[in-house]
């Protein structure tokens, strides 16, 4: 039974009511109007002990990181957050704001990455940016005051299905080895045919016709869908996968593949909870406009993360 549109919900939605569907704009449209809106957004940002903003070498070019790190003595766990954005837009300025507060909550050092979008980098090329900046972090943790036996993967959205795959990626070649996961309505296959995709196609922000043009910007071919690196849930074998977060939205087209991935998990013997934010809508996460369930997000990734990892104060 689903709660009633939480009000911050219902007051964003009008607001995207009036703006330009995804997939009317051509995606450097789209990724200038993303910036636009966040960069017109008010807000007042956490302060942290020091952030670092800097490149390192990637497969596909180089790679933008910026590194945040607690006002406290570490070492400390180390996540690697990969932004949202249906891998096609987003930068690092959209989620500053809750990597600050990751940052603090936890306390850890959080690596955010700004890796190549499609269409110029279609799949796998974001995959193989998620690796290199995960194997970087695991190398160079200590530089920064983490621990790089406390490596975390984390992201929203598309950058959920990074965090999922660049775990993958780790366990098949060998490393770094990931402790733990935090999943926030991740997108997991390459269907539109859910229960939650049939409710929440049109009116809740993002759209069936919003992810289907996503999809079409990613993938090179249609096959790529069956591909265990660009949809999670194709992939057989999970034992192994660290303990898992999974934060969902409880009026979101993607709410169902998220909990299906759970549900696979669990199967497989992974420890993993899952938290589906009542009345809210996709995004709410890395934006400004739910500061509630926000929170109420960040303390249960900080308690999450606390148990799986220890307490680091």
């Amino acid at each position: 039974m689903l709660v009633p549109l939480h009000p911050d919900a219902e007051a964003y939605l009008r607001v995207a009511a009036a703006e330009p569907p995804v997939y009317t704009l051509t995606p450097a449209e789209a990724r200038a109007f993303r910036a636009a809106r966040v960069a017109a957004t008010p807000r007042n940002p956490e302060p942290v002990g020091r952030v670092d903003t800097l490149t390192i070498p990637g497969p596909n070019g180089p790679i933008g990181l910026r590194v945040y790190r607690p006002d406290a003595s570490g070492p400390h766990p180390v996540m690697v957050y990969f932004h949202g954005g249906g891998f096609v837009v987003g930068n690092l300025d959209q989620v500053d704001s809750v990597a600050r507060m990751m940052t603090n909550a936890v306390p850890a050092v959080v690596v955010s990455v700004d890796y190549h979008l499609a269409p110029e980098h279609p799949f796998p090329e974001p995959v193989e940016d998620a690796y290199a900046a995960l194997a970087w972090a695991g190398a160079e943790a200590t530089r920064f005051g983490g621990d790089p036996d406390r490596l975390v993967v984390a992201g929203d959205s598309a950058g959920g299905t990074l965090a999922i795959v660049s775990a993958y990626a780790a366990a098949d070649r060998g490393g770094p080895p990931v402790r733990a996961a935090v999943l926030v309505y991740p997108v997991c296959q390459y269907r539109f045919d859910t229960p939650s995709y049939q409710s929440f196609a049109e009116g809740y922000g993002l759209t069936r016709a919003a992810m289907q043009w996503y999809w079409k910007q990613y993938l090179r071919r249609p096959e790529d869908g069956r591909n265990p690196y660009a949809a999670p849930l194709e992939r057989e074998n999970l034992v192994g996968f660290p303990p898992a977060l999974v934060i969902l939205a409880e009026y979101d087209p993607l709410r169902d593949e998220g909990e299906q991935f759970a549900a696979r998990l669990r199967q497989s013997g992974v420890p993993v909870s899952v938290w589906r934010a009542p009345g809210m809508v996709h995004g709410f996460f890395s934006q400004e406009w739910a500061p509630e369930s926000r929170r109420e997000a960040v303390r249960r990734v900080a308690a999450h993360l606390q148990d799986v990892l220890g307490r680091t104060r």
